[in-house]
């Protein structure tokens, strides 16, 4: 740079802080010209001022981006300039200053560019140090497939207060500050910032680790070729590779101390040994469930695929640690026991099992991805995990994208609508796997899908939204329980253009009456058993000829048939079971009293009742060529006239709704007798084939 234009340089720069601090009043073009006036005492010729009309323009020219504003509003969005003397000059001799760039994050990023996105990932140091020690690290590159690190696998979520404003009470998010490579960074997640702070204090030795908030670069766009894209489709590896990954559950609590340093001592936590000692552990179990299992890691999409993916792998909270096993044997008997396992009143409520349920599903699932069982596609892990939290709605998507690429090309640079869309296309034309389109229902689907593809952002709620989710897919060896299609392949098209799907199905009848949609209460019951006798006549028996009474009818279509194992009922009376009859099998291992075993076994029994009917109607469905009624249990939004239909491909039948010429996917359901191939074994002249299309 000239003597002349470092001049120039350095009182453009002057006025134009000015400006943005608010001292300096006019408009922005004002400015520009007193800055040439000032510089030259007519427009400069060193660096073309051509265009220059507001603020934000005569920041381009002169290398920076300003946002407009009033007065002191205006910012600026690049790094600040400050004066750095040359050696050896004194602080008067300003001439001699040249400009120095205070760096931002985006620097960091930028100098640590990721140039082999197969290979690279951004990685912290962490050197010991106390608690309250400010956090401050080194970035720097490495080989993922190195394995030199730490894998941190967290909660996105930071602290609020409520503040009050014009009389009104919100909430205001709280955040940390961490400096990086001599950055500070201000806007970090406070679950974040303690989760190094706690891990860095148990550290013997330098560490590096990664965690994605800042090893990517989070404004790189979603977009195929950009950071993000390369970095998600690596997330799985990265895990893989990693030397440990930490799972941190939150900040401590007296609970979680208590609990888990007291089970972290235990020489054994096989079955036996935890029930022997239930009665003197009791308050530690109280305190996993409450200080423990109440951490809102759990149940959360991104999270399946950090637990599947690792290695070797510790659960923290706070300063204490435990290793997978141990953690999944304690909340594997927490939850199979039926003992008390937390404090509060409703124990067994949907919502609070859900996270001991989630937890145990990404158990079993990561076994059978690193062990190659049945989880082997995309489309496997979604129907399997579709409902759990994330913040938006293409993360449902997104967050398995690590596990299997088949469909990255197609994912990136859509919204999330057509996202949904492309996956739902894929699932049927490359895998056949007609039970998704049952996936997604319920009241807070999004009305302008087609109705044939999975709104995967439905929230998890209580209320019914799927067929039970293990009933779809795989083999029955691998988990599958119905074949109402009789193992026929998925026979169909998708029109890209209309989004209208058409596949060959067989009718099986249309609605004639429905119950309620059935709550924890009884009256639901009362009300479906009614409709169910007031609708059969053939004496008492579901069918003329018959040895299968209404009765034991009605018990096994409210529980799909399914028992409390989930499988199939046999000669079990499904939801009318007697409480009394315990399973020889059921605790085998059980040493307590009688009075433990029984509380068990009532808790099993009550969840097999509730977990497949709540939210669904009792219905009935005639086939004009049959005599007799069919029971069904059938999604809440289910209409009488709506008809039901199996199509090739599918293991349940699904309920449509006639708009015109086509049909409207309502949901899947279960219809007694017709779940194990009878449709498409049977004749044609009973059971109709067409082709039907669907919107």
């Amino acid at each position: 740079m000239s003597f002349l234009a470092s001049i120039a340089a350095g009182i453009a720069g002057k006025v134009a802080r000015e400006y943005v601090d608010g001292l300096v009043g006019g408009t922005a073009e004002a400015l520009v010209e007193k800055a040439k006036t000032e510089i030259f005492g007519r427009p400069s010729t060193s660096r073309s001022t051509t265009g220059v009309k507001t603020i934000k323009d005569y920041g381009k020219v002169h290398g920076r981006t300003f946002v407009e504003g009033e007065g002191s509003s205006a910012r600026s969005t690049t790094p600040a300039y400050r004066p750095r003397l040359r050696s050896g000059s004194s602080s008067k001799n300003t001439e001699e200053c040249e400009p120095e760039v205070v760096k931002s994050l985006a620097d960091v990023y930028q100098e640590l560019r990721i140039e082999n996105p197969e290979d690279q990932i951004r990685v912290v140091t962490l050197t010991p140090g106390s608690l309250d020690d400010p956090l401050d690290f080194q970035m720097k590159l490495v080989n993922y497939w190195e394995k030199d690190y730490i894998a941190l696998s967290y909660r996105w979520s930071t602290d609020s207060r409520e503040i009050i404003i014009d009389g009104k009470t919100v909430k205001k998010l709280e955040y940390k500050e961490m400096v990086i490579n001599g950055v500070t960074v201000k806007s970090v997640f406070t679950n974040l910032h303690s989760a190094l702070r706690y891990i860095r204090a148990r550290l013997t030795r330098p560490r590096n680790i990664w965690f994605d908030a800042i090893c990517i670069d989070q404004t790189s766009p979603l977009k195929i070729g950009s950071e993000k894209y390369q970095q998600l489709l690596l997330m799985g590896e990265i895990y893989a590779c990693a030397e440990e990954t930490v799972i941190w559950l939150g900040p401590p609590s007296p609970q979680s101390d208590n609990a888990l340093s007291h089970f972290s001592s235990l020489d054994r936590v096989d079955l036996k040994s935890l029930i022997d000692r239930y009665e003197r552990d009791e308050r530690f179990w109280l305190d996993f469930g409450d200080g423990v299992m109440n951490r809102d890691w759990f149940g959360r999409a991104w999270m399946v695929q950090e637990l599947a993916c690792s290695n070797e792998v510790v659960f923290m909270c706070g300063y204490q640690q435990m290793d997978l096993q141990r953690f999944y044997d304690l909340v594997e008997f927490t939850y199979s026991s039926g003992r008390p396992f937390t404090r509060q009143e409703s124990p067994y409520s949907e919502e609070f099992t859900f996270r001991w349920r989630s937890f145990l599903e990404m158990y079993v699932a990561r076994r059978m991805w690193k062990t190659g069982g049945a989880l082997t596609s995309m489309a496997s892990w979604l129907q399997k995990f579709h409902a759990w939290g994330c913040q938006d709605k293409e993360d449902r998507i997104l967050a398995f994208i690590g596990l299997y690429h088949d469909y990255q090309g197609e994912l990136f640079g859509v919204e999330w609508k057509e996202m949904y869309t492309r996956v739902t296309t894929a699932v049927l034309e490359a895998e056949g796997y007609t039970d998704f389109l049952a996936l997604g229902r319920g009241p807070y689907r999004d009305p302008t899908l087609p109705s044939w593809v999975p709104d995967l952002s439905v929230p998890y709620t209580s209320e019914a939204q799927d067929p039970p989710l293990w009933c779809g897919w795989g083999t029955v060896k691998h988990g599958r329980k119905f074949n109402s299609s009789a193992d026929t392949k998925f026979d169909g098209s998708i029109d890209i253009n209309t989004n209208l799907l058409t596949v060959r199905a067989r009718l099986v009848g249309g609605i004639t009456s429905m119950s309620r949609p059935h709550d924890t209460g009884y009256a639901c019951i009362r009300e479906s058993r009614n409709l169910a006798l007031r609708e059969n006549v053939h004496a008492g028996y579901y069918r003329s000829g018959s040895t299968e009474t209404c009765v034991d009818a009605l018990g096994s279509t409210l529980v799909w048939d399914l028992d409390y194992m989930g499988y199939r009922c046999a000669a079990h009376r499904g939801f009318f079971m007697d409480e009394d009859d315990i399973p020889a099998g059921f605790l085998e291992n059980y040493t307590g009293d009688a009075t433990g075993r029984e509380a068990a076994w009532e808790a099993q029994v009550q969840e097999s009742r509730l977990k497949y009917r709540l939210g669904r109607r009792f219905g009935t469905v005639q086939c004009l060529e049959l005599s007799h009624v069919m029971y069904a249990m059938l999604p809440p939004e289910t209409k009488t006239g709506d008809v039901v239909f199996v199509l090739t491909g599918a293991t349940i039948p699904m309920v449509f709704r006639r708009s015109g010429k086509d049909f409207t996917l309502i949901g899947g359901c279960y219809v007694h007798e017709v779940m194990d191939g009878a449709v498409f074994e049977g004749s044609t002249s009973v059971w109709k084939e067409s082709e039907i299309s669907v919107r």
